[in-house]
């Protein structure tokens, strides 16, 4: 972990972000000597930045972050170059902290050739997001299935996805290619409360 040098970050819900998580590398033995760059939208930024300003941290913590982490905000539906890899943003439809802060959903070109989509806390996605995935296909797809068994959420839910919206979004993913038969497609950030077993679901 010492040469990790970018996160990227989804949105600034506690179980997607963490400060404290990330002052703990200041406790590690060695640092690799390299600035950790933390990625997230704009307004993820602009939150964070106003986070950081409030929190109760000692003054040497302030230096160190100051030194050590470097927040980047990013625009949606832009690309980007991040170490090795070609990063596209894509708009999930679930807010942040931040003000008008939108999830983004990483649609990541890898050394490989290979392309990965992770889109954790979508919801349904909108319009603007479905134009901008048309025309491109991915190898492998991580997407929230947050409520799971849930049937009281709606058709298209914002937010965050259930089982049959889950589905829902892939049958549309498949009708415009940007998933086929080749597609690895895995469920995540699954909520314990909600009515089915992981056999189930």
């Amino acid at each position: 972990m010492y040469d990790v040098e970018h996160i990227l970050i989804t949105h600034t819900h506690e179980d997607h972000f963490s400060l404290s998580g990330l002052l703990d590398k200041r406790r590690a033995q060695e640092s690799g000597g390299r600035p950790l760059a933390v990625y997230l939208s704009e307004a993820g930024r602009a939150y964070v930045e106003t986070l950081i300003a409030a929190a109760p941290l000692s003054g040497e913590d302030r230096r160190w972050i100051a030194s050590h982490l470097a927040f980047v905000g990013l625009e949606h539906f832009q690309e980007y170059r991040i170490g090795a890899l070609a990063v596209h943003t894509v708009t999930g439809n679930h807010p942040g902290h931040g003000a008008n802060e939108r999830a983004i959903g990483y649609l990541l070109g890898l050394p490989s050739g290979k392309s990965l989509l992770y889109a954790c806390d979508t919801g349904y996605f909108a319009e603007a997001t479905w134009n901008y995935l048309a025309g491109r296909r991915v190898d492998a797809l991580i997407l929230e299935c947050t409520f799971g068994g849930r049937t009281d959420r709606g058709e298209f839910p914002d937010y965050h996805l259930d089982l049959a919206s889950f589905l829902r979004t892939l049958q549309r993913m498949e009708r415009i290619g940007f998933i086929d038969e080749r597609t690895a497609v895995y469920a995540t950030h699954i909520c314990p409360h909600q009515s089915l077993s992981h056999f189930e679901l």
